[in-house]
């Protein structure tokens, strides 16, 4: 069995509970570092809430490519739905789950 941590994926309904750079919502890791001076600190304030889409300019400012391309090939949920966790895909199709929130 091939264990995976989930990650989760936001949605514009809860992403104000994500925190951009402490929270694993990407796939690979967190973002990590300290954030500059002004930068959001929630995955919301990335998300334009008329078009419930990434906030592309915002996010070329404030990261470096390989990040923002990270971001931008991360799904946003739907509105109105809370986040949830996702697993990224194994050949084997076989997960675990291990308690890990708390």
């Amino acid at each position: 069995m091939v264990k995976k941590k989930p990650h989760r994926t936001p949605s514009n309904s809860n992403s104000e509970q994500i925190k951009i750079r402490e929270d694993k919502w990407l796939r690979k890791s967190p973002i990590g570092g300290p954030a500059t001076r002004g930068e959001p600190l929630k995955v919301a304030s990335l998300i334009m809430t008329r078009d419930g889409k990434w906030n592309e300019p915002l996010i070329n400012s404030m990261s470096d490519d390989q990040i923002a391309r990270a971001i931008f090939s991360t799904p946003i949920g739907l509105p109105n739905i809370a986040d949830g966790l996702a697993w990224t895909n194994t050949k084997s199709r076989n997960y675990t789950v291990k308690k890990w929130l708390s």
